[in-house]
């Protein structure tokens, strides 16, 4: 009621998905030209963050796997993923952020809390792989860090919903796995690190 509401009265409706924005053109057709999507929002001051980050190849750690993000990001299923297992995992989450599940985050795991865009980015970047899980398929977040790892040639793990979507042809340019399915995140990785030819394409 709410939305139609507002496309009644609006000039406009715009959503950070193509997905999002197709959906709501399908429920609405008689709105649907008010309807628009912003994705790729691909930022200028992206280029001057990658200019700016000094890495040493000694930071990166062999199959290394970064996790980061403060929007809808569902650690847990990562964490899930890689519990109890000698593979390096980095996640990046707010101070206040809780663990559901404390007791799987084994040794493997670095938690990294409240870094600045530098240290966000910084962090991907000595990581081998990038797993961006988040919430639920209506998620339309990790935009940024999508377009980032892209540039830089990180190979993505990411659940299949509208924003990635936007961005991921699934085994083209990234890995799109279900909601919530730990072993799925975990056997793209193992393909990921077992066939070369796919990680290099």
């Amino acid at each position: 009621f709410l939305l139609k509401k507002a496309l009644k009265k609006a000039d406009a409706l715009l959503y950070f998905s193509e997905g999002m924005a197709q959906n709501v053109r399908d429920i609405y057709p008689k709105y649907a030209a008010k309807v628009f999507s912003t994705y790729l929002p691909i930022s200028k001051s992206m280029d001057k963050t990658i200019r700016d980050i000094k890495l040493k190849d000694s930071n990166a750690k062999k199959n290394s796997v970064y996790s980061g993000g403060f929007s809808d990001r569902d650690f847990e299923t990562v964490i899930r993923a890689f519990t109890s297992t000698d593979i390096p995992v980095t996640i990046v989450c707010t101070k206040t952020h809780i663990f559901k599940n404390p007791e799987l985050i084994t040794n493997n795991f670095t938690i990294v809390r409240d870094v600045s865009e530098m240290e966000y980015y910084s962090l991907a970047l000595s990581s081998n792989f990038v797993v961006i899980a988040l919430k639920n398929e209506y998620s339309s977040c990790g935009q940024m860090l999508f377009t980032f790892c892209m540039k830089n040639g990180i190979p993505i793990i990411a659940t299949d919903c509208y924003g990635t979507r936007d961005y991921i042809s699934n085994n083209d340019n990234g890995i799109l796995v279900p909601v919530k399915d730990d072993r799925a995140i975990f056997n793209a990785y193992q393909k990921l690190v077992n066939d070369i030819a796919f990680r290099v394409k």
